[in-house]
């Protein structure tokens, strides 16, 4: 199996109830972690930065920036957020992939749930996985055979 089918797989056939609660606990706390990093990180000069690029380069009011505020296109607040995310070097860290993946994820996430249909952009106590329709439209895609190979993935 793929490592991306792997993971399309866990988000499709994942129920946040049946994950027991010290799982659930500790997924709370890496994502309370990864929005503080992205809430401080917005002070910076790169977010600053950033936050000029994107409100040039990427018009549109699909998404919302953090913290400095203004809408872009989705990808243009991801980018600005995931920047402010690991901009001071806080954020979370994962030793086997030499980074941070939180910086990567949470942005994206956030502005993917500003184009989802029928997503309030209020958090959802449950944290039910059900709210990333996004999410489960691409790994449908993927399961159908669209998208193919990313370059840089592998077996």
């Amino acid at each position: 199996m793929q490592y991306n089918d792997a993971a399309l797989d866990f988000i499709l056939e994942t129920d946040w109830a049946s994950l027991p609660g010290d799982v659930q606990h500790q997924a709370k706390r890496c994502i309370l972690d990864t929005l503080g990093a992205l809430l401080a990180g917005h002070q910076t000069p790169v977010a600053r930065l950033m936050h000029t690029f994107a409100l040039d380069q990427f018009k549109g009011d699909e998404a919302s920036i953090l913290v400095q505020g203004g809408r872009t296109a989705a990808a243009g607040a991801a980018l600005v957020n995931g920047f402010a995310n690991n901009a001071l070097d806080i954020d979370d860290g994962y030793r086997p992939i030499k980074g941070h993946p939180g910086a990567c994820i949470l942005p994206v996430i956030l502005a993917a749930g500003e184009l989802s249909p029928g997503t309030s952009g209020r958090p959802d106590p449950a944290c039910d996985f059900d709210n990333l329709p996004l999410i489960r439209q691409l790994g449908r895609y993927r399961r159908s055979g669209g998208g193919g190979q990313n370059p840089g993935t592998g077996p």
